[in-house]
């Protein structure tokens, strides 16, 4: 039980410092992801429907951007409809962005 102990506290660091890591891998995809759209504003994404959140609130994904996001529309669609979305608002500072039914 002694060794398990020690190679876990050696080990713990490490764990910590990936976990860490990943966090700034996200983060810097999802800036580089909004640089791009805010240089490419006009364009009409594919949303896929996959979430119910509310009666006016949903979450797609955007398969060609490897982006989940969060869009608020009036009524719904069915679950896996594919929607055509375009970019409303971007904050790249603080990494929001919100999109519209198209």
């Amino acid at each position: 039980m002694k060794q398990e102990e020690d190679l876990l506290l050696k080990i713990s660091p490490a764990i910590e410092s990936m976990k860490k890591l990943s966090l700034c891998e996200r983060a810097s995809n999802l800036h580089w992801k909004l640089v791009y759209l805010s240089q490419n504003r006009g364009k009409i994404y594919t949303g896929t429907f996959v979430e119910k959140k509310d009666s006016n609130n949903g979450t797609f994904i955007i398969e060609e951007l490897a982006l989940e996001i969060q869009v608020s529309m009036p009524e719904l669609p069915e679950l896996n409809s594919k929607i055509p979305l375009k970019v409303k608002k971007i904050d790249i500072p603080t990494q929001l962005i919100t999109f519209v039914h198209h």
